[in-house]
């Protein structure tokens, strides 16, 4: 599934700043997991501006944690709907 991230506050990482990351991730319905496939970090709101990080490598896979987003994004993913 893809997922755009808009912040109202611009973060950082590495020294570059961002303002919103789209990313696809997987997520295991059976094991409650998730895995990021492949990020993109953008200086821009709603995926504009300049290109300041970019992996499309495989993350690890790590357990949903109650009460956060990433559930929610799961909760997404998995339903039968």
């Amino acid at each position: 599934m893809w997922v755009l991230a808009d912040y109202q506050t611009t973060q950082t990482l590495l020294g570059d700043s961002y303002s919103s990351d789209r990313s696809q991730n997987e997520y295991d319905c059976i094991e409650e997991r998730s895995r990021v496939l492949a990020i993109t970090k953008l200086s821009g709101n709603m995926e504009t501006g300049k290109i300041v990080y970019n992996d499309s490598g495989e993350s690890k896979w790590t357990p949903i944690p109650p009460r956060n987003i990433a559930q929610e994004l799961w909760t997404v993913a998995c339903s039968k709907e």
